[in-house]
């Protein structure tokens, strides 16, 4: 499935990966300095060989409504394997001694940019729970 902001390339993406699928995209707007929202709706699409994928309209805004922070970790699949290893339960992979998360990124095995999102995403949690 491809998801992600209005304009930000999904359908241009999906284009390039399969040619024949000419999906409608839009224009980079000079004025926002990225693309309009032009997928209007969910289309399971075949790509051949088996494979379908799903093109979906963009939003406009990431939420974490649903979620509770405890929870984000698994949301990361590349931590699963090291966090089960952590020494305290509830680990929150970000400052406690003997977390196993956190000796992974530090040796490269998780990419920089995946454990900065779920720093970034952690903190947006915590301090929308403490507004409301």
């Amino acid at each position: 499935m491809f998801s992600g902001q209005s304009g930000v390339g999904k359908s241009t993406l999906l284009n390039r990966l399969v040619p024949s699928l000419e999906l409608e995209t839009g224009e980079i707007s000079m004025r926002l300095g990225r693309g309009r929202h032009t997928t209007r709706h969910v289309e399971l699409i075949d790509i051949g060989s088996g494979g379908f994928v799903a093109d979906t309209p963009g939003f406009s805004q990431l939420d974490f409504l649903e979620l509770g922070v405890e929870e984000l970790s698994v949301c990361f699949r590349e931590f699963a394997s090291y966090a089960e290893s952590c020494k305290f339960r509830g680990c929150s992979h970000l400052h406690e001694p003997g977390c196993k998360v956190i000796e992974a990124w530090q040796a490269g095995e998780i990419a920089d940019s995946r454990y900065e999102h779920y720093k970034l995403f952690y903190n947006e949690m915590k301090d929308k729970k403490r507004r409301y």
